[in-house]
């Protein structure tokens, strides 16, 4: 009796053990992977869109997170072909930062889970890695760093731009778009040895993600060299 008494209680504690493994899963091993489809809460992109998709491919424990971001829901612009034209066309040759395109595949640069927590980091530069590749580079002071535009001072009003000459060199009219990509936010890092790519200096959005089931709730975040843009935040809600 005593015995088999033992041997219920051995498989009722096995099965509270059981239970109770079952009841509390471990969030480091959740499936985080998926498409993630979702608005910005607060603020809208440059398009006037508040959509945003994350495609989380793998995110891992330990392991860099591999995603990508497209934000908007039109089409990505066609590629680039005149180096002397800005490029997206459309866009604002006044922008003080640099904007998203829609429908253009952002990859994560790197990634990190922590628990339910996702961080991506998208290089917003990276949507001018085409347009960079047709630039030539033009020396500063003499050495091979340089940049897509001569290092003369510049002029722009809201009629034309142009680079100012020197003794050997006459006025250069430039499109005001790329002036603007050139000289005022610099996309592309430039050397006259290896050509033009994009700037690995300039702006990145983080985004944040806590994923809860299939919901996902976090903010974007800029970061930027100028503090006062570092500053802008947004508010995003997904779900898979």
């Amino acid at each position: 009796m005593r015995f088999g008494m033992l041997r219920c209680l051995s498989w009722a504690v096995a099965a509270l053990a059981l239970t109770s493994s079952c009841g509390d899963p471990d969030p480091d091993s959740t499936t985080l992977d998926g498409v993630w489809v979702g608005v910005l809460e607060t603020g809208s992109l440059p398009s006037g869109s508040n959509q945003i998709t994350v495609d989380v491919e793998s995110a891992e424990i330990g392991m860099p997170v591999v995603a990508t971001v497209v934000f908007g829901e039109g089409a990505a612009p066609p590629p680039p072909t005149d180096p002397d034209l800005g490029w997206p066309m459309g866009v604002d040759p006044n922008l003080e930062a640099v904007p998203v395109a829609d429908g253009y595949v952002y990859p994560s640069h790197q990634g990190t889970r922590t628990g339910n927590d996702l961080q991506i980091d998208v290089a917003v530069t990276e949507l001018w890695d085409s347009w960079c590749a047709l630039q030539t580079p033009y020396s500063i002071n003499d050495t091979t760093e340089a940049q897509c535009l001569p290092n003369r001072p510049w002029d722009a009003t809201p009629f034309e731009c142009m680079v100012e000459g020197d003794a050997e060199n006459p006025d250069m009219p430039v499109d005001c778009l790329k002036l603007t990509l050139c000289r005022r936010t610099r996309v592309c890092t430039c050397t006259t040895t290896d050509g033009c790519v994009p700037s690995t200096v300039g702006l990145t959005l983080e985004i944040d993600l806590t994923i809860d089931g299939d919901e996902a709730l976090g903010t974007i975040r800029w970061v930027s060299e100028d503090p006062e843009l570092s500053a802008r935040t947004a508010r995003i809600r997904l779900t898979r």
